[in-house]
């Protein structure tokens, strides 16, 4: 009986300590059916007013897709970070092909487990607006209609819009 009340207080305190991780920030996302090239994103980010540096960085998904939509194992998924003007923390722009010519795109600036402070979100949201708004009208990529953003799992302040 004692090694079972022990085996049980065990588990307990495993399952605590795995919890989950808490996402924070700025999310945003949309599936298109067309792609861009990716030097027309990095140079519609590094004309962006307010962005400072742009870096282009390409992955393998290495992941298997069990269930719904995502990235095909083997694809190849395209982020590209950016830099705001006096902001801590990066935004980050990124395509994933879904396969069958669709392309889920996302533009955010996540933390996690850290909040990241009011004043930073207000400060990026709009440059990631207008660099949305960039890349639709430069590159083809229609994520300037219908893409809503949350801040911190909650609907966006529409006063930090441009």
């Amino acid at each position: 009986m004692q090694r079972h009340k022990s085996f049980l207080g065990l588990v307990t305190v495993l399952l605590g300590l795995s919890g989950c991780d808490t996402l924070y920030g700025i999310d945003s996302g949309k599936v298109v059916s067309n792609d861009a090239d990716n030097s027309c994103i990095a140079l519609a980010l590094q004309n962006t007013p307010g962005v400072t540096e742009v870096r282009f960085q390409p992955r393998k998904n290495e992941n298997w897709l069990v269930l719904g939509r995502g990235p095909h194992h083997g694809s190849i998924i395209r982020y590209f970070y950016y830099k705001v003007s006096g902001v801590e923390s990066h935004p980050t722009f990124m395509i994933e092909d879904y396969g069958d010519g669709n392309f889920y795109v996302s533009n955010t600036m996540l933390s996690m487990n850290k909040t990241i402070p009011e004043a930073e979100m207000r400060a990026v949201l709009p440059v990631m607006r207008v660099a949305e708004r960039k890349i639709s009208s430069d590159c083809g990529l229609p994520i300037n209609v219908d893409m809503r953003h949350s801040c911190n799992w909650r609907p966006c302040d529409p006063r930090n819009a441009p």
